[in-house]
């Protein structure tokens, strides 16, 4: 019982804002999750939202039809947006570890015959048998490369486990 009260309390205190009468509030809270109560009124209440009826009853409506909750153009190109970043960040450290990788283990790499070249967009493993190439753009690309410095007899460098 406890819990289902700490429940419509997290869901009112997301209504307390929302100009609507006290007894759709309650109601909300008893007839649905607060994940959806709190998605329809952010979706409900957005500047460039236009209420067809109420406000209450678009809450309610998108309450019950979540997947109507469409994002917005900006909110797309915002979206986006922020993918890219991130993925241009993760882009640029993974050239800092593989360069550092590269400058670590130089010496060691000459002495067993393993070549280590960085381009724009891959770093590249290879000795007169194994070619490995791996693209900074891949996900997994810190651990595929301490893999493959391992499948070539090269030591980790202690700064691959800090991250």
């Amino acid at each position: 019982m406890v819990g289902g009260f700490s429940k419509e309390i997290k869901i009112f205190q997301c209504l307390q804002k929302v100009d609507i009468p006290q007894k759709d509030k309650v109601r909300l809270c008893k007839q649905f999750s607060e994940p959806v109560v709190a998605k329809s009124v952010a979706h409900c209440t957005k500047p460039n939202f236009k209420v067809q009826t109420t406000l209450d009853a678009s809450i309610f409506y998108f309450c019950k039809n979540p997947d109507h909750i469409v994002e917005t153009k900006e909110e797309i190109a915002a979206r986006k947006l922020k993918e890219e970043d991130e993925k241009h960040d993760r882009i640029l450290y993974c050239k800092a570890v593989a360069r550092e990788a590269k400058k670590t283990l130089w010496h060691k790499a000459r002495e067993m015959e393993v070549n280590l070249y960085d381009a724009n967009d891959y770093f590249e493993i290879y000795n007169d048998r194994v070619k490995e190439k791996l693209y900074y753009s891949d996900e997994k690309f810190v651990p595929l490369f301490a893999h493959f410095l391992t499948k070539f007899g090269l030591q980790i460098p202690k700064f691959l486990f800090s991250s």
